[in-house]
Parts: C-alpha cells; structure tokens; sequence
C-alpha cells in the first residue's frame, strides 16, 4: 500500500510537469511565473517524498528529470544566473544517479540533454566554442542512442535539432574569428 501511494505521488508530480510544458500555458500572460511556480511545486514536493521514503530510484529518477526541466525552463526565459545554478544541481542529480536506476537509452537521452543545455548557455553567453564542445558531446550521445535503435523517432529530432544549433555556434565562432 505504501509502495502505491509512493507511485501515486510520483505520477501526481509527473502529471505536473507535464503542465509545465504545455503549449497553452506557454503563450498565457503571466505563464513563465506559474511555469516556475508549478515546477517550484514539483520539486518540493520531490524533496518531501526523498526524506520520507529515503534513497530509492524514482524518486532519483523525479528529482534528476525536474532538475533538467527546471534548467530548460529558465534557460528558456533567459534567467541565465539561475539556470547556471539549476545545470549544477542537475550535474549532482545526475551524479546521485545508480546504474541500476536508468536503461542505457534514458541515461544516453538524459546526458545528451544536459549537454546541449549547457551549451545552449554557452551559446547565449557568447561563447561558441564551449558551446560547439558541449554540442559535439551531446552529438555523440544522439549517435549512440541511434546505434541502440536506428527507428528511434525522439532520437532523429534530438541529432537534427543539435545539428542545427552546432551550425548556429559555428556560424558564431567564424564571425568572432572575422571580427
């Protein structure tokens, strides 16, 4: 019962992330405040439940997956002090991670979008060439989730959205150069 319940809240706060991303809300006024506010909500909620339950894999597998949308939530609305901090707290997420807590394709699609979070940062900086780094390995990730599933749909879009953004930080970095 208690195991439920657990299940019960984590799918709860998925459901809210999910309202987080909605299209709708999006385009709303007010919507990046109540975007935060629900992410906000998500993450204490997370929290709450890791003291109570103690160390177990979803709720690892919760706080690393809200810990990458907050990142791209603010990255998104350009508060780049804050998303620099939330891509910290993603890096230990992650390092909170075990082996057993994610398939090799989640891990692969999960360091892959830390990657190109960062480089987007690195790009909004001004700064191509940590971005056409971070690009590069995010790149290698999108390659080796194709190596595991040639048909993997999500996959395809993640290596053709990165290989635009490299084209952008490259165009970047050869303007700097010119300059």
């Amino acid at each position: 019962r208690a195991e439920q319940s657990v299940l019960a809240l984590l799918d709860g706060v998925e459901r809210m992330l999910v309202e987080v991303a909605a299209l709708e809300l999006r385009s709303a006024p007010g919507a990046d405040a109540a975007r935060r506010k629900i992410l906000g909500e998500a993450e204490t909620l997370l929290r709450e439940l890791a003291s109570r339950e103690g160390d177990r894999p979803e709720i690892r597998r919760a706080l690393a997956r809200t810990a990458l949308r907050r990142a791209s939530l603010l990255l998104e609305q350009d508060r780049l002090a804050e998303a620099e901090s939330a891509l910290a707290e993603v890096e230990r997420a992650r390092a909170a991670l075990r082996p057993e807590d994610l398939s090799a394709r989640e891990l692969l699609a999960f360091d892959g979008e830390a990657l190109a979070l960062k480089a987007q940062l690195a790009r909004t900086r001004g700064d191509a060439e940590t971005s056409l780094a971070f690009l590069a390995e995010a790149l290698s990730k999108s390659e080796a989730l194709l190596e595991l599933d040639a048909r993997d749909r999500d996959a395809w879009g993640r290596l053709a959205r990165r290989c635009g953004e490299a084209g952008t930080s490259a165009g970047l970095l050869r303007r700097f150069d010119q300059a």
